[in-house]
């Protein structure tokens, strides 16, 4: 299976630096959703390519025309004239699997087609009756009726959830209560049921207090977001969910998208077709039946014929009802219950689409609905996550919670099966408040923990009406920032080239024992620049003891898993029954275990894990993020225990770094492009993230040096204003243009000009120091630009000889936050200052 983008050869590396290809640009998640006039789409496609995106993912979404429909032959030749336009423009494509999201019901057409396809869940009825058959309580799905009779004689019970003729019942069963209203496992029976459900009850059997429960299998009642605005959720009209545990039913989602994207749209598939995205598939749907848990009437089946765990069908049937209710000891029911459902899952879904994908000869990609989840990845070409909802920001939910997991479980899946491509879906619904100084953040965030490809949510069609409100923002042409989104799509492209064409190095393997990966354990690897890999209980049964050590040197007793070489493996206390654990350690290989919660690791087992390849000579190192890479030595070869690293080094944090590298390196700065040889530090401000890269012998220049201005720092002022289109500008030109009241929504860029006369030119670099900017600069000086400020500090290093004796110009367009236009937010907008030179 190809990768998204095709590695860059070593050498080509530095040469391509400063331009990369297109082909490790972003992809825009391209919401389709008004009337899809097509030469509008061809403007759009004409914009996005010339800002840099490297692909985009056209996706039917709320607010499409019904005119146009999803899955209609208008439709198909919408993408048909936007498939040619993306081969003419070089753009890549990677078709989206639903109308909007979560994925596999065909915008509520497999359901349609067969109401028996609609998505399951079992729910419970519960009574609790005492020895002469009295009610004491009720609760649940099942109403209360149960009989009553005399003092002694047996009764009946029929469990029911109302008048559905499609609800099942799977099974009832009886436990008798401890004085903690738990029932005990000791005590249950399975009752057996008669004709019309009838549940015998006969009080000897029953002595004291019991509990009955009724485990039903019934429509879950979920749905999906639909295509149009009014199938959206909370709308009657709402698409049903489908069951993504049924083989017949995901057969028939395939057929009605899949087959018809081959149909229609087949020439394209490898140019630009390269993927089928897949959305966070829910078992439920959204707005599901509550409390309930995801059925199919397979999966009796499956619980009962799991190798690691076989089961009778009573005992399956008997604990079921644990899924609600407490049971004095689950024993380990639930765990089981859910490791079932998350391989049919991936049997069912991931690998029905994986298989199409491959036989049409694109890739599958996407993400599964929960960040932490591991086993889904394992089923996707290129395995991907998303951040959204601002549910990662800086501070706590940066390294714990988790979506703290999501991008270091992609990468981790990809990196034990040999795959380059971590495709991450990122910035949806963090609202038209979201700032540029929060995208570096997110943008470096995922690049340190392993993300190569961004797929960048969303580039709105259009905004008419309330669709500037849905899953907000538009990152792209109703964005006030568009003039300024290149130089981020520039960075991610160089970074993605660089991080795409080397081979991953990882410290550690974190061996994960449900299915979901461990965060807070994690957090300690992160803050002491410990890299690690999640390893699945299959990867760890495979690790060997390697005797030639990590690729470091760094451990006598190294460990071969899944590709890499890692000096310790880590785990909760249950991986050390693990097939391979005891092997492993008993042949020199260090093996840690995580104390029952305990947050922190060890300070002698993190001394003994962390490296001195990079040291924080100066603020908090705490909030230094790394990753390493090694040059690949060729297919198939690995590289050799000593080779060089490369060493991405990330200020996750407010202070500045000052960081001093053990090993002579140059400096690769993926946001500007320029590479130099450093002295014996390097700079780390807020928001940034630099390359180190093994030092080549190259001729590169040294960081400039930064001098004071001749005479002494220049406060700068008698500053004009025009708009970006070169019209008046009806306020001061320096200050918070939003306390003009006609400004107050106001959205778009202003252009700045100051004059100033120097009697000599500086020497050397100096500082243009903008002051406050809300909240984003472009500085040109002399005709000349040399910074683009999209967060603080807003500092622009002028390069010596740009400014001359005399008259220089010195121009600043500003950019404001689109939050003011769309939500009336007031931020401060405009350059506040105060501004000085030198």
């Amino acid at each position: 299976m190809r990768e998204y983008a095709a590695a860059v050869g070593p050498e080509d590396l530095a040469a391509q630096f400063a331009d990369p290809p297109r082909r490790f640009g972003p992809v825009g998640f391209w919401f389709l959703n008004d009337g899809c006039d097509p030469d509008e789409l061809d403007r759009q496609l004409e914009e996005f390519a010339a800002a840099g995106f490297g692909g985009i993912s056209p996706c039917a979404r709320i607010g499409l025309d019904p005119a146009v429909g999803y899955l209609t032959d208008r439709w198909f030749a919408v993408l048909d004239r936007v498939m040619a336009q993306c081969r003419r423009l070089g753009l890549q494509v990677i078709l989206y699997d639903e109308a909007s999201y979560p994925s596999g019901s065909a915008n509520g057409a497999v359901v349609a087609a067969n109401p028996y396809h609609a998505a399951r869940g079992l729910v419970l009825g519960a009574q609790v009756v005492t020895q002469d058959g009295v009610i004491t309580g009720s609760g649940g799905t099942a109403p209360a009726t149960v009989t009553s009779p005399p003092t002694g004689r047996a009764g009946f019970w029929r469990p029911t959830t109302g008048r559905s003729l499609v609800d099942r019942l799977v099974a009832v069963v009886a436990g008798r209560l401890d004085d903690q209203g738990r029932v005990l496992v000791d005590t249950l029976q399975l009752l057996p049921t008669g004709e019309h459900d009838l549940v015998r009850l006969d009080p000897a059997d029953l002595p004291g207090k019991w509990r009955l429960l009724a485990v039903f299998d019934v429509p879950s009642g979920g749905t999906i977001r639909g295509a149009y605005a009014h199938n959206d959720d909370g709308s009657a009209l709402a698409p049903a969910a489908a069951n993504l545990l049924d083989p017949e039913a995901v057969a028939s989602f395939i057929h009605l998208t899949h087959d018809a994207y081959a149909t229609h749209l087949g020439s394209w598939f490898g140019d630009p077709i390269v993927g089928m995205f897949t959305d966070e598939p829910h078992l439920l749907g959204r707005s599901h039946r509550a409390d309930a848990r995801p059925w199919t009437p397979e999966l009796l089946t499956d619980l009962t014929e799991r190798p690691d765990r076989p089961m009778s069908t009573e005992d399956v049937l008997i604990m079921l009802p644990s899924l609600f209710v407490p049971y004095d000891d689950d024993r380990g029911f639930g765990a089981h219950f859910t490791a079932t459902v998350a391989d049919r899952l991936s049997r069912v879904y991931y690998g029905a689409q994986r298989r199409w994908c491959d036989d049409h000869g694109i890739a599958l990609t996407g993400h599964p609905s929960a960040p932490d989840e591991m086993s889904p990845l394992d089923s996707f070409s290129w395995p991907g996550q998303d951040a959204v909802w601002r549910w990662v920001l800086p501070g706590e939910t940066a390294l714990h919670g988790p979506e703290s997991a999501g991008a270091r479980t992609a990468a981790s899946a990809a990196l034990t099966r040999g795959v380059r491509t971590v495709l991450t879906e990122l910035f949806g619904a963090y609202g038209w408040g979201l700032t540029m100084d929060e995208v570096k953040w997110l943008l470096d965030w995922h690049l340190v923990r392993g993300t190569t490809t961004f797929l960048f949510h969303a580039l709105f069609s259009s905004v008419r009406g309330h669709r500037a409100f849905e899953s907000e923002p538009d990152l792209a042409l109703h964005n006030a920032w568009w003039p300024h989104l290149p130089a981020v799509l520039r960075y991610v492209n160089r970074a993605s080239m660089v991080t795409s064409s080397l081979q991953p190095v990882v410290d550690v393997g974190v061996v994960v024992t449900g299915d979901r990966a461990p965060t807070v354990e994690v957090a300690d690897l992160y803050r002491h620049q410990v890299t690690f890999s999640y390893l699945t209980p299959d990867d760890l049964a495979t690790a060997v003891v390697d005797e030639a050590g990590s690729p470091t040197a760094a451990a006598a007793a190294a460990v071969r898993v899944a590709g890499q070489r890692c000096r310790a493996i880590l785990g909760a206390r249950e991986a050390a029954a693990l097939p391979g654990w005891a092997d492993l350690a008993a042949a020199g290989a260090t093996m840690i275990t995580f104390a029952d919660g305990a947050p922190q690791l060890p300070a002698a087992v993190l001394a003994e894990l962390r490296r001195d390849d990079v040291e924080v000579v100066s603020g908090p190192a705490a909030d230094l993020r790394v990753a390493r890479w090694v040059t690949p030595a060729g297919p198939g070869v690995e590289p050799s225990p000593d080779a060089a690293e490369w060493v991405l080094v990330v200020n996750e944090g407010e202070a500045e770094l000052l960081l001093h590298p053990r090993h002579p390196v140059e400096v690769w700065d993926c946001f500007t492009g320029r590479r130099w040889h450093p002295d014996a530090t390097v700079r780390l401000p807020r928001r940034a993230s630099l390359l180190l890269a093994p030092a080549g012998g190259t001729d590169l220049p040294p960081e400039p040096t930064v001098g004071p201005l001749p005479g002494g720092p220049l406060a700068l002022t008698g500053w004009s204003a025009r708009t970006a289109d070169g019209g008046s500008w009806p306020a001061p030109a320096l200050g918070d243009w939003t306390e003009v009241d006609e400004l107050a929504t106001w959205h778009g860029t202003i252009v700045l000009h100051c004059s100033v006369h120097l009697t000599a030119a500086p020497a050397t670099a100096v500082v243009l120091d903008l002051g406050r900017v809300g909240e984003l600069a472009r500085v040109e000086v002399n005709g000349r630009v040399v910074a683009e400020l999209l967060w603080a500090p807003h500092r622009a290093i002028v390069p010596a000889g740009l400014l001359q004796r005399g008259d220089n110009v010195i121009e600043v367009a500003v950019t404001n936050s689109s939050a003011n236009h769309y939500e009336g937010a007031l931020r401060p907008s405009g350059l506040l200052g105060p501004v000085t030179l030198g």
